[in-house]
């Protein structure tokens, strides 16, 4: 019984055991699978190394236009997001005061230009020889009051007249001492008119005057706020009937024709670019049409808080999409070369450390060491084992090993 059980499992396992010795044994001859590959026939030409920085638009001019006198809003006639010209009434102040400024300031003028004529000319001339007159007369009646007013008083202390005719005569004299001198007082006034040193005097006074009425006009112009630029106003801060002062400004106006980008660059890239160089400036807010930019201004010094070099360009902009405050990728030419092997960025591959790429040959990939140069987004810069027309593997590069079998497809 157990002898039967035996042999039928021996036979089994001899079975499996051929079975298995047949299929273990690898088949000679077996041939690689062409690697399915694109290709790119290498050139020279210009290669152009860019970087992309992000800035910030500003309006290429903005104004702030304060009040020159302080006063009442009248009138408002622009406001937030409309376009005004060079010399557009912005805002009105109150006039009442300041007219009544010009008018008390055109009094004043009036006066001592009437001074001024009443100092100079004949009439003066006249007028002296009249007082000089009067003066005399009224020395003469001083002379004979005092004369009259000493025996008076003589015969008053001898007991010769009356208390009431010594009053008489001594009022009599003093009322001729204060006619003479207040003749002689008009005498010497008229005088000094006709003194060269004052007749200077009233002549700056009426200078002084007119240099009065012509401030009080100018801050009757100075009521009305005028646009000095064309652009669009992008601030209004005072509404009618608000009281105005030039402690802060009553409109800002920007002109949007042309912005300015402004960016900030380390050293290394500073010192690659110049005044006049043209650049690419993407405003995604805008849509995905690159505008082109122009550098106009390099500061000559560092930032010391953040050690960067600020860069100014300008963007026409003449649709009006660019607005201040927008975010700019600006696309800049750091180094350019002519006349160099550039291929597909995707061509290279890294292996072990080293840069390579695979060139068709026949249905081989030749694996060729390069070392690489300048670059930008689409190709880069090689020297090596390679020439112009050798065709450079672009796709499929990654799955191959140095005179791998493919098949180009491209």
């Amino acid at each position: 019984m157990k002898l039967c059980k035996i042999v039928p499992l021996l036979v089994l396992a001899l079975v499996i055991t051929s079975g298995c010795s047949k299929t273990d044994v690898p088949e000679e001859n077996t041939q690689e699978k062409p690697t399915s590959v694109s290709v790119s026939e290498i050139q020279k030409t210009r290669i152009e190394s860019t970087r992309t920085v992000v800035g910030k638009v500003k309006p290429a001019q903005e104004i702030s236009v304060y009040a020159k006198i302080p006063g009442k809003v009248d009138k408002v006639f622009v406001d937030i997001g409309q376009k005004v010209q060079k010399g557009q009434n912005l805002l009105t102040i109150d006039d009442k005061d300041v007219k009544l400024q010009v008018n008390q300031a055109e009094s004043a003028l009036n006066a001592a230009r009437a001074n001024k004529d009443r100092s100079s000319g004949g009439a003066v001339e006249l007028q002296l020889a009249q007082l000089e007159t009067n003066l005399k007369s009224a020395e003469m009646n001083m002379n004979d009051a005092k004369t009259s007013f000493d025996s008076t008083k003589m015969l008053f202390e001898q007991g010769a007249t009356s208390k009431q005719n010594y009053d008489a005569a001594e009022l009599r004299y003093k009322n001729a001492l204060e006619q003479y001198s207040l003749v002689k007082k008009s005498l010497d006034l008229t005088k000094a008119q006709i003194n060269p040193e004052n007749s200077a005097a009233v002549e700056a006074q009426v200078k002084q005057a007119l240099a009065a009425y012509e401030q009080a006009k100018t801050q009757l112009d100075n009521v009305v706020i005028n646009s000095p630029i064309d652009g669009i106003v992008s601030a209004r801060n005072f509404d009618e009937g608000e009281l105005i002062s030039s402690a802060a400004p009553a409109f800002t106006i920007v002109d949007i024709s042309s912005v300015l980008v402004e960016i900030n660059l380390l050293e290394d890239m500073a010192g690659k670019i110049a005044v006049g160089d043209a650049c690419e400036i993407l405003v995604k807010s805008t849509g995905d049409n690159p505008y082109s930019g122009e550098v106009i201004n390099i500061s000559p010094s560092a930032d010391p808080r953040t050690q960067t070099y600020l860069v100014k360009l300008r963007v026409d902009n003449q649709d009006g999409k660019l607005k201040g405050g927008m975010l700019a990728e600006v696309k800049l030419k750091t180094e350019v070369k002519d006349n160099v092997i550039v291929v597909p960025l995707d061509a290279i591959v890294n292996e072990g450390g080293k840069n390579a790429v695979y060139i068709a040959e026949g249905d081989e990939a030749v694996r060729k060491e390069v070392s690489v140069g300048l670059e930008n987004d689409k190709f880069i810069e090689v020297s090596g084992d390679i020439k112009e027309t050798d065709k450079v593997i672009t796709k499929g590069q990654n799955f191959l090993r140095d005179k791998s079998k493919i098949t180009v497809v491209n």
